[in-house]
């Protein structure tokens, strides 16, 4: 019998199993909340919102947990989860639709 022979770690492909699994259960708990309160991928829906609205979203939500609130009160999910949820809609905002970036920007900056 031979050894399996499966190409991918040596290749540079993302290590998806490195992904902390409670974290992602937590993620896709509020992503379904979400889904329930507003509808599936809404924050993709037409243009988009603006950067800052997913910004002062995950501030709020980390405020919330630094001043010891571990949930949030309308969910009872995760702060934290929240938090995350938010900065990966962000990072899915800046692929799709950059033109919704509003941060401020110094003149002369890009």
């Amino acid at each position: 019998m031979t050894e399996a022979i499966k190409h991918g770690r040596s290749e540079g492909k993302p290590r998806m199993s490195l992904v902390p699994p409670n974290a992602l259960r937590q993620v896709a708990a509020v992503m379904t909340y979400g889904e329930r309160k507003y509808a599936a991928w809404n924050y993709l829906s037409g243009a988009g919102l603006p950067f800052s609205d997913y910004l002062d979203a995950a501030e709020r939500h980390l405020n919330a947990f630094n001043c010891n609130e571990e949930n949030d009160t309308e969910s009872g999910l995760s702060h934290l989860a929240h938090a995350a949820c938010c900065i990966l809609m962000l990072m899915e905002m800046q692929a799709v639709h950059p033109e919704q970036d509003d941060r401020f920007k110094r003149k002369g900056t890009p």
